[in-house]
């Protein structure tokens, strides 16, 4: 994860190199993590991050874009020469000929830091439990506990300047018995709000 400043201080890099008349970045970063059990036991406990960003520009009613997995400044810059390349050849589109203006964005509470900072330790304590639930009435779980968090950050040329974070918490579950089978599953930004027991 980025963070605000950080974010923003990468975007502001991608406005001031791009050489066009308007120019619009878009910041995404994400880190997941995910533990799977079978068999009322955990079998992989995995996490992944990626980011990626994505630029659009707009010169002489053309419009140009392009996405890279990387916010190395010589990347950007290689990317931006390109586009000034590509843009040559694109045909004139009056509609988009303009990036939006800045407007007061609604708040909405998507980010919770009991979901972010939850530990793979604690993840395997809850799969524990709810499997111990199920061996209890001597049924088998398998399934998937999830958390992730991300952001995304925007800025333009014409004053757009937006920030956001968010978490996510999942688990999803198979219980198996006998000669039938059952399939629940829960979500939430928040972690606290799932009841993993009921």
């Amino acid at each position: 994860m980025n963070g605000k400043n950080k974010a923003f201080s990468t975007l502001d890099m991608v406005l001031m190199e791009s050489g066009f008349k308007q120019t619009e970045a878009v910041l995404q970063s994400n880190r997941s993590n995910i533990t799977r059990f079978a068999g009322s036991a955990i079998h992989q406990n995995t996490s992944e991050s990626d980011v990626s960003l994505s630029i659009r520009a707009v010169e002489n009613g053309k419009t140009v874009s392009s996405s890279l997995n990387s916010i190395d400044p010589d990347s950007v810059r290689k990317t931006l020469a390109n586009m000034k390349e590509t843009v040559k050849y694109q045909r004139k589109n009056i509609e988009s000929a303009f990036l939006p203006v800045s407007k007061k964005a609604a708040h909405a509470k998507t980010y919770f830091e009991r979901t972010a900072s939850i530990s793979p330790v604690k993840k395997a304590e809850t799969v524990g439990a709810v499997a111990g639930a199920c061996l209890a009435h001597k049924f088998t779980a398998s399934g998937a506990f999830q958390t992730g968090v991300g952001e995304i950050a925007i800025a333009n040329s014409r004053g757009v300047r937006q920030y956001a974070e968010s978490t996510s918490a999942g688990l999803t579950l198979v219980v198996s018995g006998g000669d039938s089978t059952g399939y629940a599953e829960a979500a939430s930004r928040n972690v606290d709000e799932l009841d993993f027991m009921s």
